[in-house]
């Protein structure tokens, strides 16, 4: 998050994003129970990384010297992979909807870019469907409607329930008036 607010104060939206998602990238291991989140990485840490996380509470079946039980108990460490990637998303998604709906026009400006460098993040499809959710959730649906993306189009086929005129509404803006008239 520090980092994060250094990139903003440089009004480097890019890097903010790079920097969210490579970290996010981190915390993705394979076969984890969230299948969400499984990337190819076999989840090794790198040696500048012993420390850097908080671990989960382990469990020890005996009593050790003092006579009490193994079990240890840190409060505030208890954070899971799925949480750790949803906290990087966070922070993309703060700033993207404080910069939206800033009155400030610099600060449109870094959100219309941030909204563009997120949508091209075309290999990251949970990203994107995270992205998505977001900006539709969060009064940005005008915006997301006027992203060019395959994989946006796949999204909004998927919502056509919850939301009967979404895809209808993104192929009047994007100009594909037959699409439109299939789907109305």
């Amino acid at each position: 998050a520090r980092a994060a607010s250094l990139l903003v104060d440089l009004e480097d939206v890019e890097g903010l994003v790079d920097v969210c998602l490579i970290t996010a990238a981190n915390f993705r291991v394979k076969g984890a129970n969230n299948r969400k989140y499984d990337i190819s990485d076999d989840g090794a840490l790198f040696p500048w990384e012993n420390g850097l996380y908080h671990k989960k509470m382990e469990l020890s079946t005996g009593n050790n010297a003092s006579g009490t039980s193994g079990k240890t108990m840190v409060l505030g460490t208890n954070v899971t992979l799925p949480d750790a990637v949803d906290t990087c998303y966070s922070i993309i998604f703060f700033y993207m909807s404080k910069f939206l709906n800033s009155f400030d026009e610099r600060e449109k400006m870094m959100g219309e870019q941030m909204v563009s460098v997120c949508s091209f993040k075309q290999s990251d499809t949970v990203f994107l469907h995270a992205f998505f959710d977001h900006m539709l959730n969060n009064n940005h649906k005008d915006v997301l409607l006027r992203v060019i993306s395959p994989e946006l189009e796949k999204w909004l086929v998927n919502k056509q329930k919850d939301f009967p005129d979404l895809l209808m509404n993104y192929y009047q803006i994007q100009e594909k008036g037959f699409e439109a008239g299939q789907v109305a």
